[in-house]
């Protein structure tokens, strides 16, 4: 569902805030890193990390989705339906129908 409101977002920010997230998630684990621990990791604010990720659940799914993607799949078609998604729940959708159905 769509608001509407258009949120300005960098690319390149996306990108380093799953590298430090992917960092921490395997060297501390779920459970333990805290969406504070990664925005102070990838140095922005908690508004800003909110800004690219509702949730860690959020973050995750697109750490599984990038990780798919550079790994098991590399076709822009298949990357701009994942970003289009308007959630997590909807690229897991894309990304289960896509490898497991």
């Amino acid at each position: 569902m769509s608001t509407g409101r258009v949120i300005y977002q960098v690319p390149e920010t996306r990108d380093h805030i799953l590298d430090e997230a992917y960092r921490l998630l395997l060297e501390q684990g779920f459970h333990q890193v805290k969406m504070t621990d990664i925005a102070d990791a990838a140095g922005v604010s908690r508004t800003s990390l909110y800004r690219y990720y509702q949730d860690k659940f959020d973050l995750s799914l697109a750490l599984i989705g990038r990780l798919l993607e550079e790994h098991w799949y590399d076709e822009e078609a298949f990357t701009e339906r994942l970003a289009a998604a308007p959630n997590g729940h909807a690229q897991l959708e894309i990304l289960l129908r896509q490898f497991f159905w």
